[in-house]
């Protein structure tokens, strides 16, 4: 997002947020997907790839970790993870077989709770935490609302920015 305040993070580290992105900047992001083949447009503050595929962004991140030959493990649930004195053992398990993988470094990018069917079912928050990392409260980024019209069901996926009041 070209929108950048303090407001927009949440985190007990104020800081924290800032140290990242005063590294990696939005026009430092957009210009280094763009060198990977993807190309941005701004929609009001948000960035999307031209293409409005989430595809285009993952498959060009793919291709460069294939390209930079980092080893990436898909559909492997990663049960327990250990530091070592250089690295990390990652207690798996794939298709119902357990392992250990040795890694120098270790992306954890689990996912939440939030959209189980996904794969994630928050068990990362402990993983992160046994790593060290203090894990606040979830907040929900995007919420859904369900409605019995029928008409609605031709506007589903259409995303608006609004205010909701609530009052009885």
């Amino acid at each position: 997002n070209t929108y950048q305040d303090r407001s927009c993070y949440h985190s007990d580290n104020e800081s924290f947020p800032w140290k990242i992105i005063e590294k990696f900047n939005a026009e430092q992001i957009i210009k280094l997907f763009e060198e990977l083949g993807v190309y941005a447009k701004n929609r009001n503050g948000y960035m999307y790839p031209y293409s409005d595929q989430a595809s285009s962004v993952t498959e060009a991140l793919k291709m460069e970790l294939e390209r930079l030959q980092i080893d990436v493990r898909l559909q492997t649930e990663c049960t327990d993870i250990f530091p070592r004195k250089k690295g990390f053992t990652l207690q798996i398990v794939k298709d119902g077989k357990k392992g250990k993988i040795y890694a120098d470094h270790v992306i954890l990018c689990t996912g939440s709770r939030a959209f189980p069917a996904s794969g994630s079912d928050g068990s990362g928050y402990d993983l992160a935490k046994k790593l060290g990392h203090k894990i606040i409260p979830v907040l929900p980024a995007l919420v859904q609302l369900r409605c019995e019209e029928k008409f609605f069901k031709s506007i589903a996926g259409v995303r608006v920015q609004g205010t909701v009041s609530i009052w009885s």
